[in-house]
């Protein structure tokens, strides 16, 4: 069977099993005879299992099928084939099928959804301008709270811990990240260009080895070494457009030279992402190759969705020895304490904070409001100093914009309250 052959017997299979598992009366879905269709169908199409992923969703219109979807391209290269597909609705969709010859059969190995068809830029005409000639950014000092020690998170074979677990942490030789432009970009490529942000400091263009701290079969961090000379001072990485933390969605971080941003298209960028998804490494980490040769890494991102900061690390002379994005695996969250009488519930220390606290009776329970800053957790203490609640437990809680209010609906009395106390975040370290 060929390679058109094949996607259009998956597309007849798919739209005919489809219409045997959708209810007629609108009842639920029948997940478990849903997932064995697709299983079958997996069996008579795919190669590797690449399609038992159809089986994680299900709607009431199939989302392929032969009167639904057309072949608009073909490429056959050796033993491997492309199938392009279009379907049109209220927006079209565009499908890439790759496909794998195996015995002279041609199975379906990977397929690709996209709202931008083939030859489109991944990087739109009108928004070049932001990658090939971003905003100089000045360095600016690190928070005073924040301890970076980057260089500990490459220290090959230090035991680390990680609250009761302890571990070794290992260096891994990523690659050599080619830089054409002096232009490097971050952001989670799991999206569009939107993610991605151009660095305010550029480099000078060369070819940079490329590093993870990997522990707890995590990505700790990832950077890119300029120089071997030592760090003498780390400052924060910021994007042309102002922060130096990358916002990820997709579990992946992306430092890429600019040339391969504005290079590749759409679609290419789609396949080199999807070709990461699947990697069985754990933890995942590539060189990319979208418009050159080693012009961008992609590394899974430490706990995965969330918000990372990157830092430059500057020699003596004041260069860039470094690129580093830390994952924040590794890293030590300290917090202050804090005490105030429940007759006041006031205290300099609480004031510089930005924190208000009010203690309340409604009815029988006892209500605590905390307007303003930051905090982690906090207790109510008795004459002794005991607890007799806190807000980790036995609390409902109403969040509303920068006021937060909890409600004991069986705690103490107000007058048995002679002490708050509260743990504020005091920075981090590494």
């Amino acid at each position: 069977m060929g390679p058109e052959s094949r996607v259009i017997a998956f597309l007849t299979d798919f739209e005919r099993e489809h219409a045997a598992v959708v209810p007629s009366d609108g009842a639920d879905v029948d997940f478990d005879r849903w997932r064995d269709a697709v299983a079958a169908l997996d069996r008579l199409h795919f190669a590797n299992g690449a399609g038992l992923e159809l089986g994680y969703s299900f709607g009431y219109q199939p989302s392929h099928g032969p009167t639904r979807e057309r072949i608009t391209g073909t490429a056959i290269d050796g033993a491997h084939a492309v199938v392009q597909t279009e379907r049109d609705e209220t927006l079209t969709f565009y499908f890439e099928y790759g496909l794998v010859e195996i015995d002279g059969d041609w199975r379906i190995a990977s397929m690709m959804q996209s709202f931008d068809p083939p030859g489109a830029p991944f990087v739109s005409p009108e928004k070049r301008a932001r990658f090939e000639e971003p905003e100089a950014r000045p360095l600016r000092d690190v928070e005073p709270d924040v301890q970076v020690n980057g260089d500990r998170l490459f220290e090959d074979g230090r035991t680390v811990t990680l609250g009761e677990e302890t571990d070794i942490l290992r260096v891994r030789d990523i690659g050599t990240l080619r830089v054409t432009t002096g232009i490097l970009v971050t952001g989670d490529l799991g999206y569009d260009a939107d993610l991605l942000e151009p660095l305010g400091l550029h480099v000078p263009p060369g070819e940079y080895p490329v590093q993870t701290g990997v522990a707890f079969g995590r990505n700790a961090a990832v950077r890119v070494r300029f120089s071997d000379a030592p760090v003498v001072a780390w400052h924060p990485a910021d994007a042309a457009s102002g922060g130096h933390v990358v916002g990820v969605d997709a579990a992946n971080v992306a430092i890429l030279d600019a040339s391969a941003v504005l290079g590749v298209t759409a679609r290419e960028k789609e396949r080199a992402f999807d070709a990461w998804a699947r990697d069985e490494a754990h933890p995942a980490t590539r060189m990319l190759s979208l418009a050159g040769r080693d012009d961008g890494v992609i590394a899974a991102s430490g706990w995965g969705d969330g918000a990372y900061p990157g830092y430059w690390g500057l020699d003596a002379s004041g260069a860039p020895a470094q690129l580093l994005l830390d994952f924040l695996v590794l890293a030590e969250f300290l917090e202050d304490t804090l005490e105030v009488p429940a007759d006041t519930l006031a205290s300099d220390a609480l004031a510089d904070r930005g924190l208000v606290l009010a203690l309340d009776t409604a009815g029988k329970a006892l209500k605590l409001t905390v307007t303003g800053g930051a905090f982690n957790d906090i207790d109510l203490l008795g004459a002794d100093g005991e607890v007799l609640a806190d807000t980790r437990r036995s609390v409902e809680t109403t969040v509303r914009g920068q006021e937060q209010t909890y409600t004991w609906k069986r705690g103490p009395a107000r007058s048995a309250v002679h002490a708050i106390r509260i743990r504020v975040p005091a920075g981090r370290r590494n």
